[in-house]
Protein backbone atom coordinates (compact mmCIF):
# COMPACT_ATOMS: atom_id res chain seq x y z
CA UNK A 1 0.00 0.00 0.00
CA UNK A 2 1.48 3.21 -0.95
CA UNK A 3 1.21 6.57 0.25
CA UNK A 4 -1.27 7.98 -1.46
CA UNK A 5 -3.49 5.05 -0.83
CA UNK A 6 -2.72 5.37 2.93
CA UNK A 7 -3.72 9.31 2.61
CA UNK A 8 -7.39 8.24 1.40
CA UNK A 9 -7.90 6.37 4.43
CA UNK A 10 -9.88 7.64 7.56
CA UNK A 11 -8.63 8.08 10.69
CA UNK A 12 -10.30 5.56 11.93
CA UNK A 13 -9.04 3.19 9.36
CA UNK A 14 -6.03 4.22 9.70
CA UNK A 15 -6.11 2.97 13.33
CA UNK A 16 -7.49 0.01 12.52
CA UNK A 17 -4.78 -0.79 10.05
CA UNK A 18 -2.41 0.41 13.00
CA UNK A 19 -3.94 -1.96 15.51
CA UNK A 20 -3.90 -4.80 13.05
CA UNK A 21 -0.32 -4.55 11.95
CA UNK A 22 0.48 -3.70 15.68
CA UNK A 23 -1.50 -6.79 16.82
CA UNK A 24 0.62 -8.95 14.18
CA UNK A 25 4.07 -7.25 15.34
CA UNK A 26 3.31 -8.91 18.92
CA UNK A 27 2.06 -11.92 17.08
CA UNK A 28 5.83 -12.17 15.24
CA UNK A 29 7.64 -11.39 18.10
CA UNK A 30 6.17 -13.86 20.02
CA UNK A 31 7.09 -15.97 17.25
CA UNK A 32 10.48 -14.94 16.93
CA UNK A 33 10.99 -15.45 20.74
CA UNK A 34 9.82 -18.67 20.22
CA UNK A 35 12.24 -19.07 17.48
CA UNK A 36 15.09 -18.26 18.98
CA UNK A 37 14.81 -20.38 22.39
CA UNK A 38 14.66 -23.09 19.61
CA UNK A 39 17.67 -22.18 17.87
CA UNK A 40 19.10 -21.85 21.09
CA UNK A 41 18.41 -25.18 21.83
CA UNK A 42 19.40 -26.02 18.33
CA UNK A 43 22.51 -24.33 18.96
CA UNK A 44 23.18 -26.80 22.12
CA UNK A 45 22.13 -29.89 19.73
CA UNK A 46 24.83 -29.13 17.29
CA UNK A 47 27.21 -28.33 19.77
CA UNK A 48 26.28 -32.02 21.19
CA UNK A 49 25.94 -33.36 17.60
CA UNK A 50 29.81 -32.94 16.31
CA UNK A 51 29.20 -34.12 12.97
CA UNK A 52 27.85 -31.82 10.33
CA UNK A 53 25.74 -33.94 9.01
CA UNK A 54 23.68 -34.12 12.07
CA UNK A 55 23.97 -30.60 12.88
CA UNK A 56 22.34 -29.97 9.15
CA UNK A 57 19.38 -32.42 10.00
CA UNK A 58 18.98 -30.70 13.40
CA UNK A 59 18.81 -26.98 11.63
CA UNK A 60 16.54 -28.00 9.05
CA UNK A 61 13.79 -28.04 11.14
CA UNK A 62 14.71 -24.36 12.47
CA UNK A 63 14.92 -22.83 8.68
CA UNK A 64 12.00 -24.44 7.62
CA UNK A 65 9.93 -23.01 10.68
CA UNK A 66 11.52 -19.88 10.04
CA UNK A 67 10.25 -20.08 6.58
CA UNK A 68 6.74 -20.79 7.96
CA UNK A 69 7.15 -17.79 9.76
CA UNK A 70 7.85 -15.79 7.15
CA UNK A 71 5.07 -17.20 4.41
CA UNK A 72 2.69 -16.48 6.82
CA UNK A 73 3.23 -13.31 7.84
CA UNK A 74 3.53 -11.81 4.02
CA UNK A 75 0.37 -13.87 3.45
CA UNK A 76 -0.84 -11.98 6.16
CA UNK A 77 0.41 -8.39 4.64
CA UNK A 78 -1.09 -9.32 1.27
CA UNK A 79 -4.61 -10.28 2.61
CA UNK A 80 -4.63 -6.97 4.98
CA UNK A 81 -3.79 -5.16 1.84
CA UNK A 82 -6.99 -6.82 0.57
CA UNK A 83 -8.92 -6.16 2.86
CA UNK A 84 -8.09 -2.28 3.20
CA UNK A 85 -8.29 -1.84 -0.44
CA UNK A 86 -12.36 -3.71 -0.16
CA UNK A 87 -12.79 -1.17 2.54
CA UNK A 88 -11.46 1.74 0.22
CA UNK A 89 -13.45 1.37 -2.54
CA UNK A 90 -16.65 0.41 -0.10
CA UNK A 91 -16.29 3.98 1.35
CA UNK A 92 -15.65 5.47 -1.87
CA UNK A 93 -18.89 4.23 -3.21
CA UNK A 94 -20.77 5.39 -0.08
CA UNK A 95 -19.46 8.66 -0.83
CA UNK A 96 -20.53 8.72 -4.49
CA UNK A 97 -24.02 7.53 -3.34
CA UNK A 98 -24.22 10.14 -1.12
CA UNK A 99 -22.49 12.74 -2.54
CA UNK A 100 -25.64 12.01 -5.70
CA UNK A 101 -27.96 12.72 -2.84
CA UNK A 102 -27.18 15.55 -1.84
CA UNK A 103 -27.14 16.98 -5.56
CA UNK A 104 -30.19 15.59 -6.27
CA UNK A 105 -31.82 17.03 -2.52
CA UNK A 106 -30.01 20.98 -4.01
CA UNK A 107 -31.86 20.40 -7.48
CA UNK A 108 -35.10 19.70 -5.53
CA UNK A 109 -34.99 22.34 -3.47
CA UNK A 110 -33.23 24.69 -5.90
CA UNK A 111 -36.40 24.17 -8.19
CA UNK A 112 -38.53 24.96 -5.33
CA UNK A 113 -37.20 27.81 -4.39
CA UNK A 114 -37.19 29.36 -8.59
CA UNK A 115 -40.95 28.14 -8.50
CA UNK A 116 -41.84 30.31 -5.46
CA UNK A 117 -39.45 32.95 -6.73
CA UNK A 118 -41.23 33.15 -9.79
CA UNK A 119 -44.57 33.08 -8.20
CA UNK A 120 -43.32 36.41 -5.96
CA UNK A 121 -42.32 38.06 -8.81
CA UNK A 122 -45.35 37.26 -10.99
CA UNK A 123 -47.45 38.92 -8.12
CA UNK A 124 -45.51 41.69 -7.13
CA UNK A 125 -45.71 42.25 -10.87
CA UNK A 126 -49.29 42.06 -10.51
CA UNK A 127 -49.66 44.58 -7.90
CA UNK A 128 -47.30 46.84 -9.59
CA UNK A 129 -48.99 47.14 -12.83
CA UNK A 130 -52.45 47.35 -11.05
CA UNK A 131 -51.21 50.28 -8.85
CA UNK A 132 -49.76 51.76 -12.09
CA UNK A 133 -53.17 51.95 -13.37
CA UNK A 134 -54.75 53.36 -10.54
CA UNK A 135 -52.16 56.16 -10.73
CA UNK A 136 -53.10 56.93 -14.22
CA UNK A 137 -56.98 56.98 -13.27
CA UNK A 138 -55.81 59.44 -10.37
CA UNK A 139 -53.87 61.52 -12.91
CA UNK A 140 -56.73 61.69 -15.13
CA UNK A 141 -59.41 62.61 -12.75
CA UNK A 142 -56.65 65.38 -11.20
CA UNK A 143 -56.17 66.62 -15.19
CA UNK A 144 -60.22 66.26 -15.40
CA UNK A 145 -60.92 68.10 -12.60
CA UNK A 146 -58.03 71.28 -13.95
CA UNK A 147 -56.22 70.98 -10.48
CA UNK A 148 -52.94 70.52 -12.38
CA UNK A 149 -52.23 71.42 -15.61
CA UNK A 150 -50.99 69.26 -18.60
Amino acid sequence: MDKKELGKLSRKELLELMLSQSKEIDRLKEEIASLKEASRSREMLIKRAGTMAEASLLLSGVFEAADLAAKDYLENLKQMEGDVELRRQAILEDARVEANRIIQKAVEEGAIIRRDTESYIAERTKEYEEYCVRIKEMVAKIKQLGIVDE
